[in-house]
């Protein structure tokens, strides 16, 4: 009897643990499995679940975005038809086995999703048009995320890994049905109201769908692109507004193609002054300035920022709106963020000043102007006769003056020349010519034959025709503005160093007026970058110093731009190591150019005469009579030679010192002062540490012919007295120790390839510049970086 409640006891417990065991089951079913209920109760709560989920679920699309899916391995399952099963029914009863479910390689092709292995379920495609409708599946309690695809036949469950690859299925195929399904209805429409409507609803689309532009715009560019080609009677009936703001958002991202940049040309030229050029266009062609990488591979991006452009200057404003424009694109910082822009905008530029001169002589008005191309080769006039053995060239066309003037037998200049020929042999001195009858006949001669060529080149001037012009000034008006930033002025120098306009445009006189600001902008410019960008590009090619030197078709300021360029040329540094062959050229060129505008009293071409003598640039003996005489007509040119004579003679003579120490604290005058007397043409070391001398010495320096080693220790030298020291000395020792130069002029002593010994102590010298002068002096043995940032740094 003692069993049996025992029994009885075991009994109520197993039971009573069963049943717990039950409702926890059970509870946790209902919590975790709302969506798979019984009964038809049950169902109407899940109804309700589902009429409430869709706002928690666009919230969830809005902040994802999804790459389109272009194919990739899923399995794949067909359901069957169950009536009295629901979705959720069926997705248990068909996933227990394995063997439900075939593994495909779907791709999703524009019109139809095809497996790339035609058998089983998908032994056939699936086109876009035979879908019913499409949505997304997913059980909590079983891991299967599935996309529905329900036809009229049959449903198709394409089974994803996870809930973000499920998700990237449904968007693109709900997409790529959308697009299917309204390009149908484009192709089809001939009415312009419907090809419209449904074009808006397309793009609305789109730009709704959680699925990044890069993926889906272009596609619909490429539709609309095709609508303008093929059905261009329909489209041109369409408002051009309407269609542009519908297209706005598609192409705010994406560069717009052939047919739609063509569409928005024709759109600038038929209505310029309309308010879809600056409220829709501005944006789109910011964008191609930014990120276009070569106009070369999509020239119509180019016509479409030329014909923008155009649109600009036909505003209220006019001008300055293109000005605002290019300053809006710039951006507000000192320095443009993003390189590609002045490229291309010169490229625009450029084309649209190529495409007005290919116009004109498309159209049968040919250019009587010179044809030849912009290179030193010599080129016959009818002056005169042209002697082959001619070497003063004046250019190209200053080459006949030459000849002419040589080739005269009564010639008042040869005339000249033997009688100061004569008297120097006698008096080893020229002298004062100011009264010189012969001089001035001789530079009434020039003139006068300056004034012929002028005379033969008004034959050749041609005059663009209005449409071509106004177009011409508009795009070197744009270029004239980009001038006018600092950070894009070098960019633009280098750019248009090599003359890269049309032959004819540079023997036009109304082209070259208009470029006349943008190159005195240039020669204004402070900065080495710019200013070598007025010389040639190679060495058989001429530059704007050539193209606007007197004598030539574009000078009409007697040689006032030409002198701004040669002074801008001629500062200290911007010619560093190569003064010599610069001045060299100019005398093999421009020697005449250069004599005649210094008889005319400019002090820039007394200089150069004067440094022509200095370095022993003439060889010829009757082209240093011609340049003495020169520079005696004028007073300041007689000053600058007497100066010149008395130094030369001092400081030439092989006698005296070979090292010299100069008294500390001594000044610029005390420098003077000690050179102009005595001689000093064997110094070979000479010691100004400790002094007051300044970068003003540099002067008086220059003119030491044997002078191989300097100290400036602790003097006022600076950047600019360092330049002047590189462009007329050789040394073999430098210090510079606790002066004032900088890195900038720092570099510049990598002309100095003698140089053994050098002290930069106590300068502001950087591990950049020291690193790159060790590259470019081989000769450097010993150097002195302490108290530097580039000891510090290294």
């Amino acid at each position: 009897m003692s069993d049996k409640p025992v029994s009885g006891l075991k009994r109520n417990h197993n039971s009573s643990i069963k049943d717990k065991f039950l409702w926890n089951r059970n509870r946790r079913g209902a919590q975790s499995l709302k969506s798979r209920p019984s009964t038809k109760d049950a169902d109407k709560q899940i109804s309700k679940f589902n009429a409430s989920s869709p706002d928690l679920f666009s919230l969830n699309a809005m902040s994802n975005k999804y790459n389109v899916f272009s194919g990739g391995y899923v399995k794949v399952h067909v359901l069957s038809e169950m009536s009295n099963m629901n979705i959720f029914e069926k997705l248990l009863h068909h996933t227990r086995s394995l063997k439900q479910w075939e593994i495909h390689d779907i791709s999703l092709e524009q019109d139809e999703i095809v497996s790339k292995m035609p058998t089983g379920i998908f032994s056939t495609p699936l086109p876009y048009s035979s879908i019913l409708g499409v949505m997304s599946v997913d059980l909590t309690r079983e891991p299967i995320n599935c996309v529905k695809i329900v036809t009229s036949s049959c449903t198709y469950l394409l089974q994803a890994p996870n809930a973000y690859q499920r998700d990237r299925w449904f968007y693109t195929i709900e997409w790529k049905m959308n697009v299917h399904k309204y390009r149908m209805k484009l192709y089809n429409s001939v009415k312009p109201e419907a090809l419209l409507y449904e074009l808006k609803v397309l793009v609305s689309l789109t730009v709704d769908c959680p699925l990044y532009i890069d993926d889906t715009h272009q596609v619909l560019l490429d539709i609309v692109s095709c609508l303008l080609s093929q059905k261009s009677e329909a489209m041109s009936n369409v408002s051009h507004e309407e269609l542009i703001t519908a297209l706005a958002p598609l192409v705010d991202q994406n560069q717009p193609s052939l047919e739609i940049c063509n569409f928005f040309s024709k759109h600038c030229r038929q209505s310029p002054r309309s308010i879809i050029v600056i409220d829709m266009f501005t944006p789109i062609v910011q964008r191609i300035l930014k990120h276009n990488v070569d106009f070369g591979k999509s020239t119509w991006l180019r016509t479409f920022v030329v014909e923008y452009i155009q649109a600009l200057n036909c505003q209220n404003n006019g001008i300055e709106s293109v000005r605002t424009f290019i300053r809006s694109v710039h951006g507000p910082l000192s320095q443009c963020p993003h390189p590609r822009i002045l490229n291309n905008l010169v490229a625009v530029c450029l084309s649209a000043i190529y495409q007005c001169f290919s116009t004109e002589g498309a159209s049968g008005e040919k250019f009587i102007a010179l044809k030849h191309k912009r290179t030193k080769t010599p080129v016959a006039t009818a002056v005169s006769p042209v002697n082959e053995h001619t070497k003063n060239n004046l250019n190209n066309r200053v080459q006949a003056i030459a000849t002419d003037v040589k080739n005269t037998k009564n010639s008042l200049q040869e005339n000249l020349n033997k009688q100061l020929q004569q008297k120097e042999q006698q008096n080893s001195d020229a002298k004062p010519l100011n009264n010189s009858k012969q001089n001035r006949a001789d530079l009434n001669l020039k003139e006068s034959y300056t004034a012929k060529l002028n005379k033969l080149d008004e034959g050749n001037k041609h005059e663009m025709a209005d449409e071509n012009y106004q177009v011409v000034v508009l795009f070197v008006e744009v270029l004239k503005e980009i001038s006018k930033i600092l950070d894009w002025c070098p960019g633009l120098a280098s750019l248009l160093q090599p003359l890269p306009f049309p032959d004819e445009s540079m023997t036009n006189l109304q082209f070259t007026r208009l470029m006349y600001p943008v190159i005195e902008r240039f020669a204004e410019d402070d900065r080495e970058s710019v200013v070598k960008c007025l010389l040639y590009s190679r060495e058989d090619k001429d530059g704007w110093l050539q193209v606007y030197s007197p004598g030539g078709s574009a000078c009409e300021d007697n040689g006032k731009l030409f002198s701004k360029m040669t002074e801008a040329l001629l500062k200290p540094g911007m010619q560093t190591g190569k003064l010599k062959k610069f001045l060299a050229t100019l005398a093999k060129t421009h020697l005449q150019v250069v004599v005649m505008l210094a008889l005319r009293e400019n002090e820039v071409m007394i200089k150069v005469l004067r440094d022509m003598l200095q370095m022993g640039i003439l060889t010829d003996e009757q082209e240093q009579l011609r340049v003495v005489s020169a520079l005696r007509c004028t007073p300041s040119g007689k000053e600058m030679y007497e100066e010149l004579k008395s130094l030369l003679m001092v400081l030439t003579q092989k006698k005296g010192p070979k090292a010299f120490t100069l008294a500390p604290n001594s000044t610029d005058s005390d420098l003077r002062t000690l050179f102009g007397t005595g001689s000093w043409g064997s110094l070979e070391h000479l010691d100004l540490s400790f002094t007051h001398v300044t970068s003003a010495s540099v002067d008086v320096l220059r003119y030491l012919p044997n002078l191989r080693h300097l100290n400036l220790w602790a003097t006022q030298i600076d950047d600019k007295g360092l330049r002047a020291i590189c462009d007329y000395l050789d040394l073999e020792s430098l210090n510079l120790c606790e002066t004032r130069v900088t890195n900038e002029g720092i570099l510049c002593l990598e002309v100095m390839t003698k140089l053994e010994y050098l002290n930069l102590n106590s300068t502001e010298l950087n591990s950049e510049t020291f690193l790159h002068l060790k590259k470019k002096l081989p000769n450097l043995l010993e150097v002195d970086i302490n108290y530097t940032d580039a000891l510090a740094e290294l």
